[in-house]
This record gives structure tokens, sequence and C-alpha cells, in this order.
């Protein structure tokens, strides 16, 4: 199988959002969750926020910019929807940049 550069990226990016959804600590992320003594359960309640998160942020995203981002013009609606993601990552204690990132490769 031949893998170019478009291929490559999303394979990094599907790999960066499951190592997120997983609890690994990158980012931040979970240092705002105040969770940061508790080991084991640490892991699991920053990745369930990190989830919450992101389904939320997908269900506030318009269906327009989601069609655009389907279309391959995700580049134009990018800022966007990183601004409807922040409150949202405000309110669950997650990381804006990684919730962006995560979003972003759902999107397409």
């Amino acid at each position: 199988m031949k893998l170019n550069r478009r291929r490559l990226r999303r394979l990094i990016k599907e790999e960066y959002a499951r190592i997120l959804l997983e609890g690994y600590p990158h980012g931040g992320y979970d240092s705002f969750s105040g969770h940061g003594g508790l080991g084991g359960m640490k892991s699991g309640m920053a990745s369930g926020n990190v989830e919450a998160c992101v389904q939320e942020c997908m269900n506030a995203i318009p269906p327009m910019m989601k069609q655009i981002c389907g279309m391959g013009m995700s580049h134009m609606v990018m800022n966007d929807i990183y601004h409807i993601c922040e409150p949202i990552c405000q309110k669950h204690g997650c990381n804006p940049d990684d919730i962006h990132e995560m979003v972003m490769s759902r999107l397409g």
C-alpha cells in the first residue's frame, strides 16, 4: 500500500486522538480538571471529560460548517470552530487546542 502525505497525516491524527481518549496526559488538559493526585482515576476521569467535551463541541458546530469541512475546505472555518469549542473546553476543564485537533480530525 502506498502511503501518501494525506494518508500519513490522517493516521497521525487518528493515533493522536486515540491516545488522548485513552487518558494519557498530553498538552496539560488533565491539569485543569482538578484531579492532580488521584493516580489511576485521573486518566479515566480526564478521558470522560475529553469525550464529553468533544461531543458537546461537535453538537455546537452548525451544520453548514460541518458541510464545509466535508467538502475539504475545513481551513476556511478552522478558527470559527476553535472559538465555538473554547468556552465548552473551559466548562469541562479541557485544553482547547487538544479538543480542537480532535474535533477537526473527526470532521475530516
